[in-house]
C-alpha cells in the first residue's frame, strides 16, 4: 500500500465515524441546538484559521531539527554552506504545519466551547427556538441533517493534514516520489552498469506540466479537497511571496525527483559525476516558471556549490577541474565559479545556457566536458567548432560575462592547444590588417548581437589569413575570434604587437625577423 493509498484510506474511515457521530448528535439535539453548535463551530473554524498561521511559525526550528535527521550528506553540505537554504527550509516547514496547527486549535477551542458554553448554548437556543425546541421527529432529522453539515465541517478541518497531503501527492508523478523515498515507493533495484548512456548526450523525458494543482474532486474528499485547497492557497506566505503551498509542493517535489532519479541513473551507469549533474540540471528548467520557490532554492543551491569550489572543496562529489588540463577545464572552472552570480531572477536563464537542450541535441555544459577527456582529439575542426558554438551560446547571454573573459585571459594557450594556425612572424603586414580588421570589426558590428560580431571577424581570419597564402578553418577562426574580442575588449586596447602577442609571436622572433 503506498502512501496515497493509506491517507486516502485513513481519510476516509476518519469522515465516516466523524460524519455518524455528528449526524447521531444532531439527532438527539434537534433543530435549535444543532443550528448554536453549528454557529459555534463556524466562528471557532474562523478563529482557528486565523491563529494557525501565526502560531505555526514558531514551530520552524523544530520542524528543521527533526528534518535535519533526514539530512542526505550533499544536503547536509548545502546547508552548511548556504543558511539562506535552512532559513527558507525553516518557511517552507512552518507553512507545512498550519495544517497540522489549525486541526489542533480547532479541536481544542471545540472542546472547551463544549465545556465553557453551556449556559450561553442554552440562552441562544431559546433566541432560535423560542417555543423552547420541543423534540419532534421533524426537528429530529433535520437536527440529523444538520450534523452532517457540522460532520462535514469538523472531518475537513480535524482532517486538513491528511487532505492537503494527499491534495498535493496525487498530483506528483509516483517516480518522483520513489526517487526520494517515500514510504510506499519502493525503488527497484537495477543493475545500470551496461546502459549505454552517450559521451555527449542523456535524452530524458521531462513531466508535462499542464495543470500544476489538482484539487480532490471525487467522492468524500469533494468538499476536503476544496477545504485544503482554500487551506493551503490563503494561508501560505515564503521568503515574502505569497503562493500556493499545494502548487509549491507538487513543483518541487516533481523537480527534485525527477533530478534525483537522472543524476542516480548516470553515476550508476559508470559516469562522472559532472555529467551527472549537468544532466539532472536540465530536468529543473521545465518547473522553473512554475514554481516561486524553485528558483530561490536553485540559485542557492548553486551559490553555495561556488563557494566550496572557490575554497577548493568538492560540492555534490565535483571538483574545481585543474587548471593544467588544459584550456577547456579552464573554461569549465570559469562556468561553475560564475555560478556565485545566480539569483531567483537570473538562475533559469543561467542553467537554460549551461543545460538547456532541444530534443535530439546537448548541452552546452555537455559539449565542453566531452573535450576534457584523454582520448579526445582536441584539435580537430569537429572538436573546436563544438568548442566555439558553446562559447557563442554563452556570450549571449550577458550573465556569463566572466567566463567568456577567461576565453581571452588565456589567449595563446588556447591558440597552441587547439592548433590554430598562426602566421610567421615575418608577415608583420598580416599583423597589422588583422588589427586593422579587428578595429573596423568591433566599430562596425558592435550594434549586431555576439554570435554575429563572432561569425564577421571569423570571416575576416580567414579571408586575411587566405590573402596571405595561409589556411584557417571557419571553426578555428570562429574561437580565434571569441578570444580575441574578448582579449582586447575595446578598439583601444588593440595594437599590433599585442595581436602578435596574442598568437604566441614573442619580441625575440620580431625582431630576428626584421
Amino acid at each position: 500500500m503506498n502512501l496515497i493509498t493509506l491517507l486516502s484510506v485513513t481519510f476516509l474511515a476518519f469522515q465516516v465515524v466523524i460524519l455518524a457521530i455528528c449526524v447521531w448528535l444532531g439527532y438527539r439535539r434537534g433543530t435549535g441546538r444543532s443550528i448554536v453548535r453549528l454557529i459555534y463551530l463556524s466562528l471557532l473554524a474562523v478563529l482557528s484559521f486565523f491563529l494557525a498561521k501565526w502560531i505555526a511559525g514558531y514551530f520552524s526550528k523544530f520542524g528543521l531539527s527533526v528534518a535535519a535527521r533526514f539530512y542526505t550528506e550533499p544536503i547536509k553540505q548545502l546547508m552548511l554552506r548556504s543558511p539562506q537554504t535552512e532559513q527558507l527550509l525553516g518557511q517552507i516547514i512552518a507553512a507545512m504545519l498550519v495544517p497540522v496547527v489549525f486541526a489542533l486549535i480547532f479541536a481544542v477551542l471545540q472542546l472547551l466551547s463544549l465545556i465553557k458554553l453551556k449556559t450561553v448554548s442554552e440562552k441562544l437556543t431559546r433566541l432560535v427556538k423560542k417555543d423552547g425546541d420541543p423534540m419532534t421527529p421533524a426537528t429530529r432529522w433535520i437536527g440529523a441533517g444538520l450534523g452532517a453539515v457540522q460532520g462535514l465541517l469538523i472531518a475537513a478541518i480535524l482532517l486538513a493534514p491528511i487532505s492537503c497531503a494527499v491534495v498535493i501527492l496525487r498530483s506528483v508523478d509516483p517516480e518522483a516520489m520513489e526517487a526520494l523515498g517515500l514510504p510506499g515507493y519502493k525503488i527497484e533495484q537495477t543493475d545500470t552498469a551496461g546502459v549505454n548512456y552517450s559521451k555527449n548526450s542523456l535524452s530524458r523525458g521531462t513531466a508535462d506540466i499542464t495543470t500544476v494543482h489538482k484539487k480532490l474532486s471525487s467522492g468524500g474528499f469533494s468538499f476536503a479537497g476544496f477545504f485544503a485547497d482554500l487551506l493551503t492557497e490563503a494561508l501560505t506566505t515564503i521568503e515574502g511571496y505569497d503562493t500556493n503551498l499545494a502548487d509549491e509542493v507538487f513543483v518541487i517535489l516533481n523537480a527534485a525527483g525527477e533530478a534525483l532519479k537522472v543524476y542516480n541513473e548516470i553515476i550508476g551507469s559508470g559516469m562522472s559525476a559532472e555529467l551527472a549533474a549537468v544532466n539532472a540540471l536540465s530536468t529543473l528548467l521545465p518547473y522553473m516558471e512554475q514554481s516561486v520557490l524553485l528558483p530561490e532554492i536553485s540559485s542557492q543551491l548553486l551559490n553555495a556549490a561556488a563557494d566550496s569550489w572557490e575554497s577548493d572543496e568538492t560540492f555534490l562529489g565535483i571538483k574545481l577541474p585543474d587548471k593544467d588540463s588544459g584550456p577547456a577545464a579552464v573554461i569549465i572552472g570559469a562556468v561553475m565559479q560564475s555560478f556565485k552570480n545566480a539569483t531567483p531572477e537570473n538562475v533559469g536563464d543561467i542553467l537554460n545556457t549551461l543545460v538547456g537542450k532541444n530534443e535530439g541535441s546537448t548541452s552546452v555544459m555537455e559539449n565542453i566536458l566531452s573535450l576534457t577527456g584523454d582520448d579526445v582529439e582536441v584539435t580537430s575542426d569537429e572538436s573546436i567548432e563544438l568548442m566555439a558554438n558553446s562559447l557563442i551560446v554563452i556570450g549571449n547571454n550577458e550573465n556569463m560575462a566572466q567566463v567568456i573573459a577567461v576565453v581571452g585571459q588565456i589567449g595563446s594557450d588556447l591558440i597552441k592547444e587547439y592548433g590554430i594556425t598562426t602566421i610567421p612572424a615575418d608577415e608583420t603586414g598580416a599583423y597589422d590588417e588583422i588589427k586593422s580588421a579587428l578595429e573596423e570589426e568591433l566599430n562596425s558590428t558592435k550594434d549586431l548581437d555576439y554570435e554575429s560580431q563572432v561569425t564577421s571577424l571569423a570571416n575576416r581570419i580567414v579571408s586575411t589569413a587566405e590573402s596571405y597564402n595561409y589556411s584557417i578553418s571557419f571553426a578555428k577562426a570562429k574561437l580565434a575570434a571569441i578570444s580575441l574580442l574578448s582579449y582586447f575588449g575595446s578598439v583601444e586596447n588593440i595594437t599590433v604587437e599585442g595581436v602578435m602577442e596574442y598568437f604566441g609571436i614573442t619580441d625575440i622572433e620580431v625582431s630576428t625577423n626584421n
